[in-house]
């Protein structure tokens, strides 16, 4: 269903979408307006997402879902649960929703890093991840999208420190990080983060995102962050 709207453009940018009118795939104003917005709308899109479950986290089957019900809007199709606790409920739920749900357990606990690993091939495009025991309401689509800005092979989400949080010295210049657990500093690692399917090469098979990954990441200048500075909460243990 189509319908009518007026709004005032930048000439420059009309003369620009004008250019795209060809008389044949695109044939008029109105639809290269649709085309150029449905374009920006899928470069927002992210397919699969990762959620890391650990090991004896406290689990809001309802919170969880919250998070996942969001993340559908930006093209979350797929989900992987990664932990050594039963998913069963989770797993039920988002197949309600269409989604496809793949767990993956650890026999051993292998540390975030290594648990990502174990899914390595699985993803050969960008991925979103986010810890089971986390709440969140902020726009992902411009975490997403300075993303793709940066050409980063990582940007994780960080937010000044809260009740029940420690500050993990992550140091920020703009977007990029240019320390992380080094120089004192009151951001912390909001468990959420956007990779691109070149991290893999950077995981170990037993560590931590934060000590084995992500410091190394930003010492090549090759990690970025999305300030959070709406809604999140960290749900604890």
């Amino acid at each position: 269903m189509q319908e009518k709207i007026s709004i005032s453009i930048d000439r420059d940018l009309l003369s620009r979408v004008d250019n795209l009118v060809d008389g044949h795939t695109i044939k008029k104003r109105s639809k290269a307006f649709e085309f150029v917005l449905d374009e920006y709308f899928k470069g927002l899109m992210v397919n699969n997402l990762v959620i890391l479950g650990g090991s004896d986290v406290k689990i809001d089957d309802r919170i969880v879902l919250s998070n996942v019900k969001r993340l559908m809007n930006f093209g979350v199709k797929k989900v992987f649960i990664i932990g050594d606790n039963n998913f069963d409920i989770l797993k039920n739920n988002f197949s309600k929703f269409g989604l496809e749900v793949g767990i993956i357990k650890e026999k051993t606990l292998l540390g975030t890093a290594g648990a990502l690993k174990l899914i390595e091939g699985r993803i050969n495009k960008p991925f979103l991840v986010i810890f089971i025991n986390i709440k969140f309401d902020f726009d992902v689509g411009e975490m997403i999208s300075l993303h793709k800005q940066n050409s980063s092979i990582a940007t994780i989400g960080v937010t000044l420190a809260r009740k029940n949080t420690i500050p993990d010295n992550i140091a920020v210049e703009g977007n990029k990080i240019t320390s992380y657990n080094k120089r004192k500093n009151q951001f912390i690692n909001a468990g959420i983060y956007l990779f691109e399917p070149k991290i893999f090469s950077y995981l170990p098979k037993k560590g931590t995102l934060d000590r084995d990954v992500f410091p190394k990441l930003a010492e090549q200048g090759k990690l970025y962050s999305y300030i959070i500075t709406e809604n999140w909460e960290y749900l604890g243990k």
